[in-house]
């Protein structure tokens, strides 16, 4: 069976991109991956060897850049790339898309497991059920009725959108996933930036999308909180929700306000040298030490409360 995984940046997420390169190829993986970019290469491409134009070999699997410069936002972009990789590649069996702030922690074995129960998602941290009678969930009907889809799997559950594990005879739900966005996008809603913060529409960002195209599939395979980690067992998944970002954060600053590290970011660490390398040496020395220094400045803070 023939694996893909998938991801999508902008700016310098592409430090998240080389660690969750790492990580998959660290767990076993050796499929290829698709990097879908908006503005640039990232500047670590140049210690890669490159196969040929936007194509590189990193530890025996094959990385291939795209240009991806839709209107939309790229994170309401993700079922229209894997549907297009599907379609330009048909060697690929199982398409995997993560988001740039996600990690691998488990044997690849595992998700080539997971995959085959159905497609692979992972419940959210914030709304991980959203109830048959909410109103959010009558409005995602109503999308489905207009989109002329059938609703086959009516569930309280909602989804995080961060990963999807999809086999090819599954596609059915990238193409509802597709068919709900783009009717969204033709009755005015705003796809090129999200509004998580409005909990009065339906629709704040491409979870809810995500999760009504879940209503129309019934082969759905579905991990709690676990999954990425939300309830504090990181086992499967490691997904960075915080903000800033693993990459953006000064660790230092952050204890001197009693702010600890987080899993997340440490996992991003581990992952950040090999086989790519996102840091010089003495970055990396002066990043790890700065983890060590805030551990204790904030070991302190716990003692003196």
């Amino acid at each position: 069976m023939t694996h893909a995984i998938l991801t999508l940046y902008e700016g310098n997420y592409h430090l998240g991109v080389g660690a969750l390169i790492n990580s998959a190829i660290n767990s076993g993986f050796k499929g290829k991956f698709f990097v879908g970019y908006r503005d640039s290469l990232p500047p670590w491409v140049a210690d890669l060897d490159c196969i040929r134009e936007n194509t590189y070999s990193v530890h025996g699997c094959e990385l291939v850049f795209f240009r991806c410069n839709p209107k939309r936002h790229l994170t309401y972009h993700k079922p229209f790339a894997a549907l297009e990789i599907l379609e330009k590649y048909p060697e690929i069996d199982a398409i995997f898309y993560a988001d740039p702030d996600v990690l691998f922690l488990e044997d690849w074995a595992y998700f080539e497991k997971w995959v085959c129960c159905g497609v692979s998602v992972c419940l959210d941290a914030n709304f991980s059920f959203v109830g048959l009678s909410h109103p959010w969930r009558s409005e995602w009907r109503e999308m489905i009725t207009q989109s002329q889809l059938q609703v086959v799997n009516d569930t309280a559950n909602y989804y995080n959108a961060g990963f999807v594990g999809v086999k090819r005879e599954d596609a059915e739900l990238l193409r509802n996933w597709v068919e709900l966005t783009e009717l969204f996008e033709q009755q005015g809603g705003q796809t090129e930036e999200m509004d998580t913060g409005n909990f009065l529409i339906s629709v704040r960002s491409d979870q809810e999308l995500l999760t009504a195209a879940a209503m129309t599939f019934q082969r759905m395979s579905v991990v709690g909180l676990e999954g990425m980690g939300f309830n504090g067992h990181y086992c499967i998944l490691a997904h960075a929700i915080e903000s800033p970002k693993p990459w953006d954060c000064n660790f230092l600053r952050q204890a001197c306000s009693a702010i600890g590290v987080s899993r997340s970011s440490k996992y991003f660490m581990q992952f950040s040298q090999h086989p790519i390398r996102l840091f010089t040496q003495n970055e990396f020395r002066l990043k790890m030490a700065s983890i060590r220094v805030s551990q204790l400045i904030t070991r302190f803070y716990s003692k003196a409360g």
